[in-house]
């Protein structure tokens, strides 16, 4: 009758929109709010997550062992890597790829990648420029569901380009180069790189890491 196919055909269209608000979407426009802090270290600007509590030397909001999300930021040309869409998963080794799409935040390009390694589903959300990469990685059991919850925190996330950072706010170290020729190059992913400009432009330069 006419009232079951209203209701049938109500029940479809609250069911796609459902799955619909569950999807990580194509374009996501962030702002600012008296909510969001900043990492250390990194131009990236976040909220808590219910139920996670947050370990600022390791920028990682944790449930358990099994259930966390850890926010990375690197230098690097990630438009490059974008471009030609070849992208490493360094938390795993033996996965299988579930979904993938590319996405835009705040006008910047980015990509998702959905895996699953053993017993555990990892998100990888991938963004930046052509200096910095930012990359939030999520993990959780296979018979869990924090899907949406993940999307929810990403979709917050506001990246300042233009913030004056300085990168050895974390540092718990002091190095005195001395008459050493060698400068701060760069931090990258809790290493603290130190650079000697050799003579010689065709030789490689001195680097020291700490991490």
């Amino acid at each position: 009758n006419k009232e079951m196919k209203y209701l049938t055909s109500l029940a479809l269209i609250l069911s796609l929109i459902s799955c619909k608000m569950t999807e990580f979407p194509d374009k996501i426009q962030s702002t600012l709010t008296k909510q969001h802090f900043r990492l250390k270290g990194t131009k990236l600007f976040v909220r808590n997550i219910e139920g996670f509590s947050y370990i600022p030397d390791i920028n990682t909001f944790k449930m358990s062992d099994s259930v966390y999300i850890q926010c990375l930021y690197t230098h690097g040309d990630f438009q490059h890597e974008y471009d030609n869409q070849k992208f490493d998963f360094f938390h795993n080794y033996n996965y299988k790829i579930i979904s993938n799409k590319t996405f835009t935040i705040n006008g910047l390009n980015g990509v998702y990648y959905k895996l699953i390694e053993g017993k555990s589903y990892w998100l990888y959300f991938i963004f930046g420029d052509s200096d910095i990469e930012n990359r939030i990685v999520a993990t959780f059991p296979i018979n869990k569901n924090y899907d949406s919850k993940i999307y929810e925190f990403v979709r917050s996330i506001y990246y300042q380009p233009n913030y004056k950072l300085d990168e050895l706010e974390n540092a718990k170290f002091h190095i005195d180069l001395l008459n050493s020729n060698f400068e701060f190059s760069c931090f990258s992913t809790n290493s603290y790189v130190y650079m000697q400009q050799p003579k010689n432009l065709n030789t490689r330069a001195n680097n020291i890491c700490i991490s």
